[in-house]
């Protein structure tokens, strides 16, 4: 773990967290205690009821600042958790309205001992998010670790292959042969299929309503995944619209209208949670480790290091881009919820083919997120799973 030898240093710049608020509060510059760096455990030991504590990596442990609330008595990270998240389970991922100043490192944390709950900075935003307890936040930090040192090991096989390297797509399902569809002739195949959704599953309906377009192709400015040339819908947080593809054209030529409202809700678990903003798993594995990648190789390569900051942002998205082109927690939970659509729903005859693809689409993902990910960080996706498993299965 990557620190500071010996004692713990006072901290040079102010830390305000959540300034301009009644809930604001102060990072003390000196360290707790001796200026040792202690354990989570030997922290929580020491901690009085109401103690915080902002955290820094140190050698042997962790660098501890006090943290002192400026307008309240009292300051619990609880308070900043967002109304609509109030009371629901603690998550890897769960947003908070806490902000902090962009000079924050992204290997700080907030630790609060007697609640047993760790907060890290969201990767390129001033908010923070629950990690877990003490458990969560050791396998958080390994993950990364141990994620990153594959990169770098491909790096060091071959700087061309790892560059070009793509996630595997899974097998191919759809006729690339089939014909072009024009917007005159997708429109008039949503048409009779709205009139129809209306009447057999208004609450759908109204959930789509004004957000559906027709999408020749993925847009630009989304990640271009594998196999996108089948995909029937497509949510696009950008824009917040759905939009829907060829192939779910396709099926309503067929009318096969309950396999595209299964589909339909698909998008629609994607856009609720979009709009919870919980902090996906897998996407801040990708995003820490390809930081910690660009600076530990950019020290190796002076050259790449000269590349990187030249195309920091646009080589960051491509690589995040071919190594994790879909969250894949998102796409079990997405997948779990349309399966579970298309069962719960009695005034629809069942479409067995999007019954048979959203299955083994769910065990394609749940394969990727076994082989792809470290045994450390998929603990911290076990909820989301879990969770998913048990809609599919009902």
């Amino acid at each position: 773990m990557p620190g500071n030898a010996g004692d713990c240093p006072k901290l040079s710049n102010k830390i305000i967290l959540n300034p301009a608020s009644i809930l604001s509060a102060e990072v003390g510059a000196q360290p707790h205690g001796d200026g040792q760096p202690r354990s989570l455990e030997e922290l929580r030991d020491v901690a009085a009821p109401q103690d915080t504590f902002y955290l820094i990596p140190g050698t042997g442990g962790f660098c501890a600042y006090p943290i002192r609330p400026l307008a309240t008595p009292h300051f619990s990270l609880s308070d900043f958790f967002p109304a609509e998240m109030q009371g629901l389970p603690s998550l890897f991922g769960k947003p908070t309205n806490l902000a902090a100043p962009a000079e924050v490192p992204l290997d700080a944390a907030i630790y609060e001992p007697h609640a047993n709950q760790i907060f890290v900075p969201e990767v390129r935003s001033l908010h923070w998010y629950l990690v877990g307890g003490a458990p969560e936040y050791r396998a958080f930090l390994h993950g990364i670790e141990e994620y990153t040192h594959s990169l770098m090991q491909e790096w060091r096989a071959g700087p061309w292959q790892f560059l070009n390297r793509e996630w595997e797509p899974p097998e191919t399902s759809q006729s690339f042969l089939a014909p072009m569809i024009s917007t005159f002739e997708a429109w008039s195949s949503m048409g009779p299929f709205f009139d129809w959704l209306s009447q057999m599953d208004p609450a759908l309906f109204s959930a789509i309503q004004g957000k559906l377009q027709y999408a020749a192709e993925v847009p630009d400015h989304e990640c271009q995944s594998l196999g996108e040339e089948e995909a029937y819908a497509y949510y696009t947080p950008a824009t917040d619209q759905i939009l829907l593809m060829p192939p779910a054209i396709r099926l309503l030529q067929q009318n096969d209208y309950a396999g595209v409202a299964q589909i339909l809700a698909h998008e629609v678990s994607h856009r609720e949670n979009a709009q919870r903003n919980l902090v996906i798993p897998s996407d801040q594995l990708m995003q820490r480790s390809l930081e910690l990648f660009f600076a530990r190789s950019g020290a190796e390569n002076p050259l790449f290091g000269m590349l990187t900051n030249y195309m920091g942002p646009q080589l960051w998205k491509e690589l995040s881009c071919r190594r994790l082109p879909f969250l894949l927690e998102e796409e079990i939970d997405a997948h779990a919820k349309d399966l579970e659509y298309g069962r719960s729903r009695p005034f629809l005859v069942q479409s067995a083919k999007m019954h048979q693809e959203s299955t083994e689409s769910l065990e394609w993902y749940l394969e990727q997120l076994e082989k792809k990910f470290p045994g450390a960080w998929r603990s911290l996706a076990a909820d989301y799973v879990a969770l998913a498993r048990a809609r599919s299965q009902k």
